[in-house]
């Protein structure tokens, strides 16, 4: 259910019976010595696709450069501004809507993301919504079970966890000093690089383990379809006996 793998003639089949469509959007940006600089696109990229497969909605591609500003400071990092992010949300949205497309469901892997996307829902686009993959009430729980407040705010093991699981060449053997890194305050590009010189904010990265990947993926992906059931999205799954 890729749009990016659909012909013209399957969407327009696929919009006959459903107008809803998933969006990923993450980020370009630092996560610290041992974290790939894809991350937050490689992760919500990855639980779309399984929960379009999941659930019957198609999928539209990543949108894989989000709102950095605060990791320029680091080599590699991609930015766009607040503004450009969401014009960019806007004409992927109106675009969509041309071809009949009703509902947007954007699957975010990026905590920067957020208020771009809450200010663009309110003022630009509707019928749009978000979810963070790491939020979902068995995620959060997970997260704190695995790691407690060695999660930290930034390159943390449960994300570099999930990519390690979705690729194994991304695992890092980095020692890093401290192994727990600290979570100060800070304001602009620089200082975030003079207060977190390595990138990490309150992350122990050390524990990041893909075998703890797989089951943060899973429970992800299994709080998201709970949520679109919920609001109604998609269907509830049969129970045997309802079946014909």
């Amino acid at each position: 259910m890729e749009l990016q793998k659909s012909t013209w003639p399957e969407v327009e089949e696929y919009l006959q019976s459903c107008q809803t469509i998933l969006i990923p959007i993450g980020s370009t940006e630092q996560h610290g010595p041992s974290g790939m600089i894809g991350t937050d696109s490689m992760i919500a990229e990855a639980i779309t696709k399984e929960l379009a497969r999941r659930s019957g909605l198609m999928c539209a591609p990543v949108l894989s450069i989000g709102m950095a500003e605060h990791h320029m400071a680091f080599a590699g990092t991609i930015s766009l501004q607040p503004q450009t992010l969401s014009l960019v949300i806007r004409d992927v949205v109106h675009s969509l809507e041309v071809h009949g497309f009703a509902e947007f469901i954007f699957i975010n892997g990026h905590g920067g993301n957020g208020p771009v996307l809450q200010r663009t829902f309110q003022e630009d686009v509707t019928n749009c919504r978000f979810y963070n993959w790491y939020m979902g009430a068995e995620t959060r729980k997970l997260r704190a079970s695995l790691y407690a407040d060695q999660e930290g705010r930034h390159a943390t093991p449960s994300e570099i966890a999930v990519v390690q699981y979705l690729d194994e060449s991304t695992l890092r053997n980095v020692a890093c000093d401290p192994v727990c890194a600290p979570a100060l305050a800070y304001e602009g590009a620089q200082d975030m690089r003079d207060k977190h010189p390595d990138g990490r904010i309150g992350a122990n990265v050390s524990l990041a383990d893909p075998a703890d990947g797989k089951r943060l993926f899973e429970t992800s992906v299994n709080d998201l379809m709970e949520t679109l059931i919920k609001k109604g999205t998609i269907a509830p799954p049969q129970h045997p006996s309802e079946r014909g």
